[in-house]
């Protein structure tokens, strides 16, 4: 582990021998400055891990350097500690108003000094780790966002044993209130807001799910919305369970998909009219591979021409026998 970079900024130059022999001794790296205008420019040459300071300068009081160090964005977030003969409330509340860390007065036993300095700057490194883990957080939630407000997803979490649901919407329609409901609340709101003929099904699919009897929870039905029309949505979920494989919580994404429904529904229509068609014309009508001719259907017209017993389709010979008689 790389040394810690202690700049030390006392005016009296024995003190300053002083602190510079006891920070070495236990393998700090130190710089030291004798006024405030020297320290300022170790300070923006390269900026310390933590600043022991003087409230008394030759060339400028503590204070008013602290105050520099704090309004500039390269250097404001320095732990500083003071270190000082003052020891009067009126010489060290200043010190803390301006964020200082630690008042130390002198005469100062080297051990203390020691690990006040360990202690602030463990302190300091944990937070540094917290900011930096809070920011990849905030980054990783964004993408995530971004991701939701392209697709109009919605993520949801179920504490099983606290019975609570919480939904996080990131749809961006135009018409919330033809969304989706936001929040489930809990297990018995989230059935009631199942349509009637959909919620036995999926109740006993999410039970079993639940008890591990299926690997796996992917499932569509339909919810009621908040205008209180009801729209088709698949679900994907995955819970977690404890040592005795009881279910902790669920997490699970909610899709709409209603355009893929209406879409499907157009298509079936689609198919029963020309289902329809060809069985009701008095025309004969065959199905034909365009591949290699044969015939796949004929229609009941097609079988009371050729006299056919049954709808099956005629061979390709029976078919040219057929034709050939006619």
């Amino acid at each position: 582990m790389t040394a810690a970079d202690i700049l030390v900024v006392d005016g009296n130059p024995a003190d300053l021998h002083r602190l510079s022999q006891v920070l070495t001794a236990h393998s700090f790296s130190v710089r030291l400055a004798g006024t405030g205008d020297l320290a300022w420019q170790l300070l923006q040459t390269a900026p310390p891990d933590l600043v022991l300071l003087d409230a008394m300068l030759p060339d400028v009081d503590g204070y008013a350097l602290c105050d520099r160090l704090r309004a500039t964005p390269q250097t404001w977030a320095i732990p500083v500690i003071f270190i000082s003969t003052l020891d009067q409330p009126k010489d060290k509340l200043p010190a803390f108003e301006r964020g200082v860390l630690d008042y130390i007065t002198k005469p100062y036993q080297p051990q203390e000094l020691i690990a006040r300095i360990q202690l602030h700057l463990e302190n300091h490194r944990l937070r540094r780790q917290l900011e930096a883990q809070n920011e990849a957080l905030c980054r990783e939630q964004a993408r995530w966002q971004l991701l939701l407000q392209g697709t109009g997803d919605y993520i949801y979490e179920w504490d099983v044993h606290a019975d609570r649901a919480t939904t996080f919407q990131y749809c961006t329609a135009p018409d919330r209130e033809a969304s989706y409901v936001e929040d489930l609340e809990n297990y018995n709101y989230w059935l009631q807001t199942i349509h009637p003929d959909d919620r036995d099904r999926i109740e006993t699919t999410f039970q079993a799910y639940l008890q591990r009897q299926i690997p796996k929870y992917d499932v569509e039905y339909r919810i009621r919305c908040r205008n209180g029309h009801y729209q088709w949505i698949g679900v994907r979920s995955q819970a977690q369970w404890d040592a005795a494989g009881d279910p902790l919580r669920v997490v699970g994404l909610r899709q709409d998909i209603g355009d893929r429904k209406r879409l499907e529904q157009q298509l079936a229509d689609a198919h029963a009219w020309h289902e329809a068609t060809f069985q009701s014309s008095l025309d004969a009508l065959f199905l034909v591979t365009a591949e290699t001719g044969a015939i796949e259907d004929c229609n009941p017209r097609a079988l009371e021409l050729f006299g056919f017993v049954d709808r099956r389709p005629p061979s390709v010979a029976t078919w040219r026998h057929c034709t050939d008689n006619l």
